[in-house]
């Protein structure tokens, strides 16, 4: 397939000591994966200026079904941004702590914070009884083991047999 490409610029154009240079590869991943629904996005002007870049070399992006609006306009794209906000903080809160501390912080929380702990744990696994590929997760191993005792713990050993 590429014997004919006289560059290869996504192979060796990059920027010593980057891995990546933006999230724009993670939204392509989720349109192309899901390449029969309709995406809509929140304007991020870097990341649809990579699209059309990607659309110059990728024809099967350009036929797909996306488009880039202002989330004043689609109380979706508003609920999306408190849901990834939400997370935001989540996993940096549960990344600061050690593993070692993750029970004793989760016994001190308020009824009100278990049951919105219970509630995100019940929206994500039945996303994942949904469809496995809904989540998608870029964190280490380490950063996994604590999402999965902090959210999971004995909630989901009591609750869900089939826990994550």
């Amino acid at each position: 397939m590429c014997r004919k490409i006289e560059e290869y610029f996504f192979v060796y154009d990059h920027k010593v000591g980057y891995l990546i240079d933006g999230f724009s590869i993670f939204y392509n991943q989720r349109v192309q994966l899901f390449d029969s629904s309709r995406h809509i996005l929140d304007n991020e002007f870097e990341i649809q200026k990579c699209f059309e870049q990607y659309e110059k070399l990728d024809k099967e992006l350009e036929e797909l079904n996306y488009e880039f609006v202002d989330s004043n306009s689609f109380l979706e794209v508003q609920v999306s941004d408190v849901l990834c906000g939400l997370f935001k903080n989540y996993f940096t809160f549960i990344n600061e702590l050690a593993i070692s501390d993750l029970d004793e912080v989760k016994s001190k929380l308020t009824s009100s914070q278990r049951n919105c702990l219970h509630l995100i744990a019940d929206l994500i696994l039945k996303s994942d009884n949904k469809n496995k590929e809904f989540l998608f997760y870029v964190m280490s191993m380490g950063e996994h083991e604590k999402h999965k005792q902090f959210m999971f713990g004995e909630y989901n050993k009591s609750n869900h047999a089939d826990a994550a």
